[in-house]
C-alpha cells in the first residue's frame, strides 16, 4: 500500500485526498515508533539531518538547479511544458498570440516591442514587421540595469540594432522607430519611452 502510494506520489496523478492519507499514516507510523509530533518539533536542524541519515554540510555544498536547467545539463531536453512560452491552453498559444497582434498592421499605432537583452533573439517576434505595417516601432530592451557600467547607453543601442538587422527585421527603420534601453525593475528609461511613444502617437 505504502509502495502504491509512493509510486502515485512520483506520478501526475496525487490528487489532495492521496495527500491527506499520506499524511494520515505517517502520523500512524510515528505513533507506532514512539514518536510524537512534538519531540520532532522541538529538534534542532542538526539533530532533524542526523535523524534522517542526511549530511547538511554535504547537502549544503550541492548545487541547485530548477527542473528544466537539470534536464538540459544532463540529457540535453527540456519537458515541453518547461519550455518558455508552452501552454495547454489554446487560446494562449504563441500561434494564437500572434493572430491576435496581425489586425494592428491595418490601424494606426504605435508598436512597443518588449525583449530582453539577456535573450534576444528569444524574444523578438520573427513577425514583427508583418505585424506593424507601416507602423513605428519602438523596441523597449529590458533588463538595461544588468549591463555592465562600462558599457555605455549607445553602445548597447548600437548593438540591439545590429541584431535586429542580423535577424531580417527591418520595421524599426520606419519614420518614428526607435531603440529604447528600459529596466522594468528599476524604471529606468521607461518615461522617455512613453515619451516618445505619445509624440509619435500624436
Amino acid at each position: 500500500e505504502a509502495q502504491k502510494l509512493q509510486e502515485k506520489a512520483e506520478s501526475a496523478e496525487w490528487t489532495p485526498e492521496d495527500e491527506v492519507e499520506w499524511l494520515l499514516r505517517q502520523g500512524e507510523s510515528s505513533e507506532e515508533s514512539g514518536e510524537s509530533v512534538d519531540s520532532l518539533v522541538n529538534l534542532s536542524a542538526d539533530e532533524m539531518a542526523e535523524k534522517m541519515g542526511l549530511d547538511i554540510e554535504l547537502l549544503s555544498r550541492k548545487k541547485v538547479l530548477c527542473k528544466r536547467c537539470h534536464g538540459l545539463q544532463n540529457f540535453g531536453t527540456v519537458e515541453q511544458k518547461l519550455r518558455p512560452g508552452w501552454t495547454d491552453e489554446p487560446t494562449l498559444s504563441q500561434e494564437q498570440f500572434r493572430k491576435l497582434l496581425l489586425p494592428l498592421k491595418e490601424k494606426k499605432a504605435v508598436i512597443l516591442a518588449l525583449v530582453d537583452l539577456f535573450d534576444f533573439s528569444g524574444s523578438v517576434l520573427p513577425e514583427l514587421d508583418e505585424i506593424a505595417g507601416d507602423n513605428p516601432v519602438i523596441l523597449a530592451a529590458n533588463k538595461a540595469d544588468l549591463l555592465p557600467s562600462q558599457m555605455g547607453q549607445n553602445r548597447a543601442e548600437n548593438w540591439v540594432r545590429r541584431e535586429l538587422e542580423y535577424m531580417d527585421v527591418k520595421s524599426i527603420a520606419n519614420i518614428g522607430g526607435a531603440v529604447r534601453l528600459v529596466s522594468c525593475k528599476t524604471g529606468f528609461g521607461v518615461s522617455t519611452m512613453m515619451e516618445k511613444a505619445k509624440s509619435l502617437a500624436e
